[in-house]
């Protein structure tokens, strides 16, 4: 159903995955993807702060984290 307010290519409203990552559980980086454009120093940057809150966390925990304004996964 059609509703007026909704465009087909209106992003504001949705979420949009900028990256994935997944490390091991000793912090090394086993897949990064990417899908906004960032130069290396700032991808960098996003791992190195990323890593020590996914390692922070026990094992039964849920591996979905806020990051910043961000869900990180």
């Amino acid at each position: 159903m059609y509703h007026p307010e909704c465009r087909a290519n209106d992003t504001s409203t949705r979420a949009q995955i900028k990256f994935v990552l997944l490390l091991s559980r000793q912090g090394k980086v086993r897949l990064s993807k990417w899908y906004t454009t960032l130069t290396q120093k700032e991808r960098a940057k996003i791992i190195r702060e990323i890593t020590p809150m996914v390692l922070a966390r026990p094992l039964k925990l849920c591996n979905f984290l806020d990051w910043k304004d961000n869900k990180a996964r």
